[in-house]
């Protein structure tokens, strides 16, 4: 299938254009599941296969849930969707203030579970749920199944509402939906490696990682809650203020909704800014004033879209 794709859209006049660098890629998938030869498991034929992989597809960009760290340099980390899809302004600034009254009467959260020995992220979180068992100043959320995530939101943004602090230990991959969770709690993230956010994000998070986020380094593993007690609060409200400012962009708005009259940029908007940038700095174009971005569907599939954005017409 990705092999057809390829071959059907790389035949299009207005691809062999520019080579694909007038187009992009939406996957809700991580990098490494289009990366990767598909293979069975239980007799039946998993949803990864190579297609960015294909030569074809290495001028597009990329939009993907994770972008590969050693072979990503077109792909570009956008936020996982969360619960929350506002359809008028007033939805947004209700819910910033909401998250901004909660009280946080516990120092750290986390919501997850755990891993098998000798996954990648087991030290991680055997050290997260070891420590949260042993303190009464974090708050834990065990999830043993990953559908429960969707059944239990008012759980898991209540627990993050309760905390000044929510971490965020890798899971399956380096990424996870959570940090974007903790982002609509107001909840200030707790990272353990940078490739979890500060090299996935970069459209949607400020340059300065201190003002909205911790990391704590492989020294402070087993001491998280020495590290976390010891930041100011008034440093910690600054923090907080800024990841309740984050919660538009990272947000994707109701289908319904107007941009115009929503007074903000949510995820898409922010996203076809960076592709005009890039499609502009890529064709060496000069782009038309005024006019609205025009983004052409060309092929639609399972978790998978590709687009083109018109040069002639786009702006920022």
């Amino acid at each position: 299938m990705a092999v057809d794709l390829v071959d059907h859209i790389s035949k299009f006049p207005a691809f062999q254009l520019h080579g694909g660098k007038d187009h992009f890629l939406v996957s809700g998938l991580v990098a490494w599941d289009l990366l990767r030869t598909p293979n069975q498991k239980d007799g039946k034929v998993s949803r990864s296969n190579n297609l960015l992989n294909l030569p074809q597809l290495s001028n597009i960009s990329v939009l993907i849930i994770e972008r590969n760290h050693y072979r990503g340099d077109n792909q570009f980390g956008i936020p996982y969707p969360s619960y929350f899809h506002p359809q008028f302004k007033n939805e947004i600034t209700t819910w910033q203030d909401e998250v901004r009254r909660s009280k946080r009467t516990y120092l750290f959260s986390f919501v997850g579970g755990a891993r098998h020995k000798g996954h990648c992220a087991e030290k991680y979180r055997s050290v997260v749920i070891s420590q949260c068992n042993r303190t009464e100043s974090c708050l834990l959320v065990l999830c043993k199944y990953w559908t429960s995530a969707w059944d239990a939101a008012d759980e898991i943004l209540g627990a993050m509402k309760r905390a000044r602090f929510c971490l965020q230990p890798p899971g399956d991959t380096s990424t996870r939906r959570s940090i974007f969770d903790s982002i609509l709690a107001g909840c200030v993230p707790v990272f353990f490696t940078e490739l979890t956010a500060y090299s996935q994000y970069a459209w949607y998070i400020p340059e300065r990682r201190e003002d909205w986020s911790v990391l704590i380094g492989p020294d402070q593993l087993d001491r998280i809650e020495d590290v976390l007690s010891q930041i100011p609060e008034k440093k910690v409200k600054r923090m907080r203020e800024v990841v309740i400012g984050m919660i538009p962009q990272v947000t994707y708005m109701h289908p319904n909704a107007n941009s115009t009259e929503i007074g903000f940029r949510d995820a898409v908007d922010i996203s076809l800014v960076e592709l005009t940038k890039r499609v502009r700095k890529a064709t060496k174009l000069e782009l038309k004033k005024g006019k609205k971005i025009l983004v052409k569907v060309v092929h639609l599939q399972t978790e998978l879209i590709i687009y083109q954005i018109d040069i002639n017409t786009a702006t920022l």
